[in-house]
């Protein structure tokens, strides 16, 4: 059967919040999204789908292959953190660190880097795309003066600060 890890909210680590100094529970993505299935899948095992069986053998020789994205990783977060490269430099090594495992590895062709360079421009025109699209929506809100409306509406209502951003948030969930 499925076991849940956080089988209990009140048992989740307390996580420091920078911004405010509050500590709040650790209701992360991952919790939000898999929760369901904590609460669901005991009383519906078709749900979890076929149950996988492996060997211990299996299982060891499967520990070594996270073992170059965990140095991928560490080479980027590792330079940033240790104060070696800017955010931008990281990306560079990451970039380095992941050519140096395809070309180990034997993957390193020039269809594989075509492909990979297409990727990102795709990626960069579609973010690019956004981008102007969000600065050209402001624009015209700001044109046909909707802006100032909703300011002057919002001041208007005499509301504290946290009634303005509970109110917000309530639009935000339902919207």
């Amino acid at each position: 059967a499925t076991r849940c890890i956080l089988d209990k909210p009140q048992n989740c680590p307390k996580k420091q919040d920078h911004f405010t100094g509050r500590v709040y529970p650790r209701p992360t993505i991952g919790g939000i999204v898999y929760g369901d299935r904590c609460y669901s899948l005991p009383d519906k095992p078709a749900w979890g789908g076929e149950r996988l069986r492996y060997t211990w053998g299996a299982r060891m020789r499967a520990l070594p292959a996270p073992i170059p994205s965990l140095g991928i990783f560490l080479a980027v977060v590792g330079s940033i953190y240790a104060g070696l490269a800017t955010p931008t430099e990281a990306a560079s090594l990451g970039v380095v660190a992941v050519l140096a495992h395809a070309a180990t590895n034997g993957m390193l062709t020039v269809d594989m880097l075509r492909q990979a360079i297409e990727g990102t421009m795709r990626t960069t025109a579609v973010i690019r795309l956004i981008i102007i699209a969000a600065v050209f929506l402001n624009f015209v809100l700001s044109i046909i003066g909707l802006t100032q409306a909703v300011a002057d509406f919002g001041t208007g209502l005499g509301w504290t600060p946290m009634q303005t951003m509970l109110m917000i948030v309530l639009v935000l969930i339902l919207v």
